[in-house]
């Protein structure tokens, strides 16, 4: 991800994971850039797992991209991620 002035830009992600992960990472990626970046921290996957019909039982796995979004908001406010205008 890269972003500016504390607002996300664009997201990229290589993947190996279960269909439901791929489908939460899917249905994350593509959301409206320019919200603010601390807002990774926020998503709230149980009820986008709901949204993508993951069932009661799989939706643990969800906690995968939980985490995935906390290391990267906690690499942002580290600056381990290249903001706008440094490079992807």
């Amino acid at each position: 991800a890269t972003a500016a002035g504390g607002r996300r830009g664009g997201v990229a992600f290589r993947l190996s994971a279960c269909p439901d992960v791929r489908q939460a990472c899917r249905a994350l990626a593509p959301r409206p850039a320019g919200r603010p970046v601390a807002e990774l921290g926020t998503v709230d996957l149980l009820a986008l797992g709901r949204e993508l019909g993951v069932p009661a039982e799989k939706a643990s796995r969800l906690l995968i991209v939980q985490d995935a979004l906390r290391n990267c908001l906690a690499d942002w406010e580290n600056g381990e991620l290249p903001r706008a205008g440094q490079g992807a």
